[in-house]
This record gives C-alpha cells, structure tokens and sequence, in this order.
C-alpha cells in the first residue's frame, strides 16, 4: 500500500459486505481509514477508484479499449456466477456508459484464439486440496505450432509455466497413446510433436499458495501442479473421450493426417531440423533467446551478434516484447558452397535454420519466415565468416 499511496494522487478501496461497507482512501500520501458504515441497501462487492500520480508517473493515458481488452481477459476465468460492469464517461458533463461482460469460460478464449477450429473446444478440470487445473483445447490445421494463453490465480502468465507445461503434456501423452491404441499398425504412427502442432490451448490454475516468476509476475512456478496436474488432467480426458468416443476419433484422424504430412514431407537425408514451439524448445537451441511472449503476432525483429562480450549490451537493449536474440559464440566456419546436408551439420547454421522458421533447400519458403527484419550486430562481417 506504501508504493500505492505513492504512485496514486488519489486512490480509494471500498469493500461491500451485506448492509455494511468498508472503505479506505489515500490521498497526497496520507491514509484515512474510515469506518464501518451500515447501509439499508444489500450489496457485495469491491470497488476501486485511483489517479495515477502525473508527478512521478507522467502523463498516463488509460484508454477504454485497454480496460476492455483487460476485461476480455478476465471474463475467460472469473466464476459462472459473476459479471464485470464497466461504467465510463469521457468527461463529467456525460452519462456513463456501461461495459457490461459476463463470464465467458476458456473455451470462449479457444474460439477467440482461433475460427478455424476442428472442432468445438474440449474442457476438462482436475480439482486437488491444493489447486485447481482447468484447460479447454482443439486443434486449427492452419497453425505451425501451439497456440496457448493462460492464467494463475486472475493474472495473465504470458509466460506461461507449471500449469502450460502440465496440461499441454497430458494432452499430447494422451492422444499419442490412444492413437497407439485405436490403430496399433497405423503406418502414420502419432508422435508427441504431432499433437503439439495446431494445438488451441487456454489454461486456468487457481492455487491456494501461488509462485510467481518475473517482475510482472508472468510465469507461474508450483512444482506441485507440474506432476499432480498432468496426470489429473490425464484422467479427465480419459473419462470424458470415453464418454464422446466419437470425437477421440475424430480427433486422432485429425493427428493422423499431421503424422502423414510429416513423413512424406520432403526431407534433407539425415538432418531432422526441429520446429521450435515453446520456452523449453527455446531453451535447448544454443544463444537463442526469444521474445517474451510466444503468442504475439504483431512486428518481430531478430537480433543476431557474436560473442560474450556483445550479448549483455544487446540483452540490455532490446525490447524483449518483439525482439528475439540468436548470439552464436566464436567465428562461424565457412560454408559458402557446401551442400545443405553438410551445412546443416553445424550446430549454428542448423540453430538458425530452426529460429528463421523458412526452411532451407527445396523446402525453403520465404513466406515462412518468423521474423520481419533480421538485424546482424558484429564488429564486421567477414566473406570467410558469414
């Protein structure tokens, strides 16, 4: 509340309970607490009013469609049984306005993700002493990898986390399974990357005891939701295909087409070049680090610089909301002329390859390319190098 008082030249927290309110109110640094008000009008709930302090914070401008945008968020994971009301006015002169969004659930986050679903999103939910896992899901052929948005405890991990990881495990250990299962001698046999290209995904964790990584706490951290959430959610899926059997195999027929896309791809003979698709597959290529927020769509920038020395000024520098870093480490060897197969035996060249998203050779596709501009940083590019 300190940092409140200090960055608000007004700001007021009124809790509603029954025939009473509460209400506290810090204005130019000083805090009153009033007291217990009864009132003859039931009502629950709890209001906010603040202005940010121009002092220290600068003209701010908090626009209608922000606070919207905030709300559409909070809509996928507030209970069935609450509504947002937004009042607003442009000047005091007006009539408010209202604002009003019920709870929509996650599968409205799934539908809002994607329009061109296979099918109508799947909700599933395991529920411990300790947290709560919910996660709705489908699958959009036209996606290269996931598609994934979450929350912990009402606040948006863009990050991702524990709860990402768990859910999107269990689907993808599940479907790989049961496609084993319903046609054990399928020749496009189903593999766990199959399943994560084209996935929808919105997840939802409420934790009695929340961990938090960030500063703007954008990752969540439980080990506990990591094993115990995988496999309730396991179980789930397992009850609810057992009850819609036909859309398990509808489903699978959907993962069976990606497997056979997949195999009779053409391929570079002995080079396997894998499509980066979340933080953990980031983090195995060598001085790749990549924008914040895996879902964003808008201008995206990649810096590529060599050596120790350099990467801590570009780090420092670059905007990590759509800037990504590739830093490779010592001169490169000289591949100018070899044959891709060759080149793509170096661990730098097969790393950009990966990160560049366009493919190389007869695959290469320029219209794939993840990135609209590619920024070298070196002290000179060298013909022998580069």
């Amino acid at each position: 509340m300190i940092v409140v008082s200090a960055l608000t030249d007004y700001a007021a927290f009124t809790s509603y309970r029954g025939y009473e309110i509460k209400c506290v109110e810090y204005k130019d640094g000083i805090v009153t607490d009033h007291p217990v008000k009864k009132t003859n009008k039931e009502e629950n709930g709890f209001s906010v009013k603040f202005v940010p302090s121009q002092k220290y914070l600068g003209k701010i401008d908090i626009t209608i469609d922000l606070v919207e945008e905030y709300f559409r968020q909070m809509s996928y994971v507030i209970p069935s049984n609450m509504n947002i009301n937004l009042y607003t006015r442009k000047s005091e002169d007006e009539k408010f306005k209202l604002h009003k969004l019920d709870s929509q659930g996650l599968a409205a986050d799934v539908n809002y993700m994607s329009p061109a679903l296979e099918f109508n999103p799947v909700e599933v939910s395991f529920i411990s002493e300790n947290f709560d896992l919910i996660a709705a899901f489908s699958y959009d052929k036209s996606l290269d990898d996931m598609a994934v948005d979450s929350y912990c405890n009402y606040i948006h991990t863009t990050e991702g986390g524990n709860h990402e990881i768990a859910v999107q495990r269990a689907v993808c250990d599940y479907f790989t399974r049961e496609a084993k299962n319903l046609d054990p001698n399928n020749k496009f046999e189903v593999t766990y990357d199959d399943c994560k290209k084209g996935l929808v995904m919105a997840v939802n964790c409420r934790h009695v005891n929340p961990a938090f990584e960030g500063q703007h706490k954008s990752r969540a951290s439980n080990k506990d939701v990591l094993q115990e959430g995988r496999k309730g959610i396991n179980d789930a899926l397992t009850k609810y295909f057992s009850e819609n059997n036909a859309l398990l195999r509808k489903a699978v027929g959907y993962l069976r087409q990606i497997a056979k896309i997949r195999l009779e791809a053409h391929k570079i003979k002995g080079i396997s070049i894998k499509k980066t698709t979340s933080f953990l597959d980031d983090a195995s290529l060598k001085g790749f680090i990549n924008i914040a927020d895996r879902n964003y769509s808008g201008y995206k920038e990649l810096l590529i610089t060599e050596g120790i020395s350099a990467q801590g000024a570009i780090l420092n520098a670059r905007n990590p909301k759509n800037q990504a870093v590739f830093i490779v480490f010592g001169v490169t060897d000289n591949v100018y002329g070899l044959p891709v197969q060759q080149m793509l035996q170096k661990e730098t060249f097969r790393n950009l390859t990966t990160i560049l998203g366009c493919g190389v050779g007869d695959e290469f596709d320029i219209n794939k390319l993840k990135y609209d501009r590619i920024v070298i940083f070196t002290d000179k590019v060298c013909p022998s190098a580069w």
